[in-house]
């Protein structure tokens, strides 16, 4: 079976195999639709409070934590191909809002929708290392970010637009579910299932991953504890320094997405120019791009920590999910190594506020501005330097191993 898997890889795939593995991370970014429309929606139901209004975003990120999990172990029963369709229905579900049913109704919608999405979270990673390898597997996962990224820019936009005419519209976007399977169900090919013979006997955790995959889901849940404070603060922070408008916010958020863009198309040329340094580096990007914005008195300046920002954005969620899927013994384990990853950075997302407030608290930094973005600006700085030093510690165990 392995060898199976290993020619399969080294098949030279076409351009509809490669647009439909891509398609993958673009059914992935309907979850951005809803954003825009949420306050339409709270007009819509005048009685249900603004937490419940949120509830239609968030809902999805908290069953991606556990569903993301459940993939990995879905692909040791069929394959990824299978898993993708499979999702693609449950996705569906959020378009029904657009058709019928009460709030109620609505966020039941967004349950069945978020079980797609944390099993299409994994897959769009494990797709691309399933089917590419070596340089042109690098290329691909960056593409995979460029497409995830522009599909953001678009549904966000789309959102935003159909929602000044009604709500409802909005959640007709969820259909692009149906042109995105049929494609990926004539022109993905049919990969072996994930199995791996146990003859009977439990295997254990050390023999499925290296213990880089601990290192892995730690980082991967820090960052985003803290990196995720520039997206949820952005409006905020510049709302109560009165620069810009909310449009303004909305812009520099869009900037982070298009240069994530950028970053994927380009992702190869970053991993030949920083190689194994790549992952502090963009750690380090995120940093500054905190110090910039923690600092900033004036729109342009924002728009300069979104760019910087981006750079991080764009470079350490493809950099992550090669080092998941590097941490793994055997081949059959990697879409459960990479639904760790996607786990540990749904986790990080959703314990950020919560996160945040404690340390803020807890060390009376409350009064200080956009403590937040101070706070990490400065452990992002710690964890990128940990990174530098473990990276270049192992170099030197290689180097010293190739000489004895």
């Amino acid at each position: 079976m392995n060898n199976t898997r290993l020619e399969n890889k080294e098949t030279n795939h076409g351009m509809m195999v490669q647009a439909a593995a891509l398609s993958v991370a673009v059914l992935m970014y309907t979850s951005s639709m809803t954003t825009p429309a949420l306050g339409e929606i709270a007009k819509a139901f005048p009685n249900e409070t603004s937490e419940s209004i949120q509830l239609i975003s968030s809902i999805p990120s908290l069953i991606l934590v556990v569903f993301s999990l459940i993939s990995g172990w879905l692909s040791s029963k069929i394959s990824i191909k299978k898993c993708i369709l499979i999702s693609s229905i449950f996705m569906l579900a959020g378009a029904f809002p657009a058709f019928i049913g009460d709030f109620k109704f609505l966020l039941v919608t967004r349950v069945i929708y978020g079980i797609g999405y944390g099993i299409v979270a994994v897959m769009a990673q494990a797709v691309i290392t399933d089917l590419f390898d070596g340089k042109k597997r690098e290329k691909m996962i960056g593409y995979n970010n460029a497409s995830g990224a522009m599909a953001g820019v678009v549904f966000q936009t789309f959102g935003g637009f159909v929602a000044a005419y009604n709500w409802r519209y909005t959640f007709l976007g969820f259909l692009v579910a149906i042109p995105i399977m049929i494609l990926i169900w004539t022109k993905l090919p049919e990969t072996p299932v994930n199995k791996v013979e146990q003859n009977g006997e439990k295997i254990s955790i050390k023999d499925k991953y290296t213990s880089n995959i601990y290192v892995v889901c730690i980082v991967t849940l820090l960052v985003w504890i803290l990196s995720f404070t520039f997206l949820i603060d952005m409006a905020m922070y510049m709302g109560e320094g009165n620069v810009g408008t909310a449009a303004n916010a909305a812009n520099a958020l869009s900037i982070v997405t298009l240069v994530a863009f950028v970053i994927g198309l380009t992702y190869g040329k970053f991993v030949g120019i920083f190689k194994q340094y790549l992952s502090c580096v963009s750690i380090l990007f995120f940093a500054i791009g905190f110090i910039i914005a923690s600092r900033a008195q004036s729109v342009a300046v924002y728009y300069v920590a979104a760019i910087v920002y981006g750079v991080g954005f764009g470079s350490f969620n493809p950099t992550y999910t090669l080092k998941a899927a590097s941490s793994v013994k055997k081949p059959e384990y990697t879409p459960m190594a990479i639904s760790f990853f996607i786990c540990a950075m749904g986790l990080g997302q959703f314990l950020s506020p919560y996160i945040m407030l404690f340390i803020k608290n807890t060390f009376n930094l409350g009064s200080i501005a956009k403590a937040d973005w101070v706070i990490a600006s400065v452990l992002l700085i710690v964890i990128g330097a940990v990174d530098l030093i473990t990276t270049k510690m192992k170099n030197s165990n290689v180097v010293e191993e190739q000489v004895i």
